[in-house]
């Protein structure tokens, strides 16, 4: 992938995300690469082609279990305690990956230009002229491979580097990679409104400021921290005195309040240090979010900067 690049569409031209469906699962029944310690095989193909089915259905909810029963077949044959262990076999699913998609690059690359590639994928761009010979070729690609090449469409590209990007559909959906711009859940709710931010101004050119000065939704600012193993206790420094902590895990705010420091990590035996990634001003608030306004310290424009220096980092 190319770093940090904003790719349009002309109006001659079209951008395609193609991706192998289930390209590991397929892979390792079209060509015997499921592990050999594997007492009922075709139990691979039941749970494949379930999945397979459930997604041309769109029932995105129910497919999730065989979606991931699948990858757990794959994963297995690279855990050495795993009874369904058989290195060879994992690096010959990956091998073939490759040089299928390598090989469809080779075949198309006279009329594409290339925006991003993948374990399963490729993101390109394409004349609309080249789009009938575009798809005879992958079509005999599919003949010879016996995989299948599915397609979005998107109008707009901002990468940051291979591992993070945006990228918006024709219908506006969008679809994200990477911790600045992913779309967040409960289990991984890590400073969304820096995220929303991002996204706002990539998308609809939003400045960041007005997306975070308008957020009333106190949870969305706030960064996680979990205390590892390798220490005992938590301090949050304050110009009274530290305050001590011994819970795992905190929701971290930035504060404008001058009596506010830094969240430290100590075990006892060497200096204390900062949680990276937190502010050198902070306050901390464990308790349930729902519903409480937020405070008069919160520091928005911490928020602002992180975004802005977020924007540098995929160019804009």
């Amino acid at each position: 992938g190319r770093p940090q690049e904003t790719i349009t569409c002309d109006d001659d031209e079209v951008m395609f995300d193609a991706d192998v469906g289930q390209l590991y699962p397929n892979i390792m029944r079209i060509y015997n690469l499921l592990s050999r310690a594997a007492r009922k095989p075709e139990m691979l193909g039941y749970v494949l082609d379930t999945s397979m089915r459930l997604k041309a259905e769109g029932k995105k909810k129910e497919r999730e279990p065989y979606k991931r029963q699948c990858n757990i077949f794959y994963g297995a044959e690279g855990d050495k305690f795993n009874p369904l262990y058989d290195p060879l076999h994992r690096t010959l699913v990956c091998v073939f990956g490759q040089v299928f998609l390598i090989d469809l690059i080779d075949k198309i690359e006279d009329i594409i230009y290339l925006i991003n590639s993948n374990t399963d994928g490729i993101f390109f761009k394409v004349k609309k002229k080249d789009i009938p010979e575009l798809k005879r070729r992958v079509s005999e690609w599919e003949r010879r491979t016996q995989l299948q090449m599915e397609y979005s469409e998107f109008t707009k590209f901002i990468s940051k580097d291979v591992n993070n990007y945006l990228a918006v559909k024709t219908d506006g959906k969008i679809h994200a990679k990477g911790a600045y711009v992913k779309d967040l859940d409960d289990l991984d709710y890590d400073l969304p409104i820096v995220n929303e931010a991002l996204r706002n101004y990539m998308i609809f050119g939003t400045p960041v400021e007005i997306t975070i000065n308008a957020c009333s939704d106190f949870r969305k600012f706030q960064k996680i921290v979990k205390l590892s193993n390798k220490y005992r206790w938590v301090e949050h420094e304050r110009a009274s005195g530290n305050i001590k902590y011994d819970n795992k895990a905190y929701r971290v705010f930035a504060s404008t309040d001058n009596r506010d420091g830094r969240l430290l990590k100590c075990d006892g035996v060497r200096n204390p240090a900062k949680f990276g990634n937190t502010p050198d001003r902070c306050f901390i608030y464990n308790d349930d979010l729902k519903g409480v306004p937020i405070p008069s310290k919160l520091d928005r424009q911490y928020y602002i900067n992180l975004a802005k220096k977020r924007l540098e980092d995929f160019g804009l």
